[in-house]
């Protein structure tokens, strides 16, 4: 095959007019040699017959130079047929169009203009800025120079700068955050930079470790009765149905508010469902390093029964609270204030520590974890997490009654 005595198959990936010419069928009468063993060259080395037969054959690169350069000399490089002299890169061909298209699926529609380089959101972008502007007048105080006269220069010398800077920040008692977000702004603006700051990114964990937590005050499980049953007076249903929820299945406020029908699963919606239901939590804190697509078990026979009465008929795309994360935060509030605790920590997170402190009083357990003594993970209905995470909420200061 092209002037090789044996048969070796050579793939081309891509597209081209030429890629046709290139093939060639054995003629079938003459034998072919076995790609097998070794063989020694005229300089003494031994090679196997395999390496031999990976270089391309000359007849091979012959027709395959003048196929390319006939086709890059063409007026229409791509075109055979001379179809394309009125073709539109943003129309399709002469008469065609998105809607036009033969076996087109996608009806024709008006695009919203769109920066497709963004890879942020407006708000976390508009922090970057904030937070990276703040960086370039303390470089410029400090040092005399602007930011571009410094990312020019070798990393080595940014990531010295930038531990300096942490180190101002913590110095000056500036918030943790905003140590993160200059990091991760300069990387965004400066991606020549990624992977060549180490040393800012470990004094911005050393920071971490050193400051101390501040836990949320766990929700008691009298303050959750309270709330619902002034809900109920209040006809606030759903805000009733999903502040249960977060408390029996310790969702965080984003999974809480973020809720659609679709990802609640009850009696009704599977027959293999028996006394108990199914929450599925597609974005969830822990998604990178665990299950993308996670899920709990609701066990509460009063819980379903009564999410069966409130959301049972909804659509499947409809929210559980209305108006989402927001609108929830917004209740939240109220509540407090009706029940006099506005003056209190006590934030949507706290549904999660107090229905893991409850579950802890019921069960004198964690949620799932093995009776195995050295078990050293925390198996909870919809993600591990490491032990330490979730021993704040059983701490004695936590099941103290508030």
């Amino acid at each position: 095959m092209w002037g090789r005595p044996w048969r070796k198959s050579t793939k081309v990936r891509g597209r081209g007019p030429f890629l046709p010419l290139l093939n060639r069928r054995c003629s079938g009468d003459h034998k072919h040699t076995v790609l097998e063993g070794s063989v020694r060259l005229s300089d003494g080395r031994r090679v196997n017959r395999t390496e031999i037969a990976a270089e391309y054959s000359k007849p091979w690169a012959k027709v395959y130079a003048k196929c390319a350069d006939e086709l890059l000399s063409s007026p229409y490089p791509n075109d055979t047929q001379g179809n394309l002299s009125q073709f539109n890169c943003t129309k399709g061909y002469e008469g065609e169009g998105p809607g036009a298209r033969k076996g087109s699926r996608s009806p024709a529609r008006d695009r919203k203009p769109r920066d497709l380089e963004v890879r942020v959101s407006a708000a976390t972008f508009a922090r970057y800025d904030m937070h990276v502007k703040s960086f370039e007048r303390w470089l410029r105080d400090n040092f005399q120079i602007g930011g571009e006269v410094l990312f020019a220069r070798e990393p080595k010398v940014v990531d010295t700068v930038l531990q300096a800077y942490v180190q101002y920040l913590y110095d000056e008692q500036a918030p943790l955050a905003h140590g993160t977000y200059t990091l991760a702004g300069l990387q965004h603006f400066h991606t020549h930079i990624r992977g060549q700051i180490k040393g800012a990114w470990g004094s911005l964990r050393e920071w971490r470790i050193v400051t101390p937590t501040e836990v949320r005050t766990p929700l008691p499980v009298e303050v959750l009765e309270a709330m619902l049953c002034t809900c109920m007076v209040w006809r606030w249903y759903r805000t009733a149905a999903i502040l249960w929820l977060g408390f029996h299945c310790l969702l965080r406020p984003g999974e809480a508010g973020g809720a659609l029908r679709h990802h609640l699963v009850l009696e009704n919606d599977s027959a293999g469902m028996r006394s108990s239901g199914v929450l599925a939590l597609p974005t969830t804190k822990t998604m990178n390093r665990g299950s993308k697509i996670q899920s709990v078990l609701i066990e509460d026979a009063s819980l379903l029964a009564f999410l069966k009465e409130v959301v049972g008929r909804d659509a499947p795309n409809v929210l559980l609270c209305p108006r989402g994360l927001q609108g929830l935060t917004r209740c939240f509030h109220l509540l407090l204030v009706q029940l006099v605790l506005a003056v209190t920590k006590y934030t949507l997170g706290c549904l999660r520590g107090g229905g893991a402190v409850e579950y802890f009083r019921r069960t004198h357990k964690t949620w799932g974890l093995s009776n195995t003594a050295d078990v050293g993970t925390v198996q909870a209905p919809w993600a591990t997490t490491c032990r330490r995470a979730s021993r704040h909420w059983h701490s004695p200061a936590s099941m103290i009654p508030l």
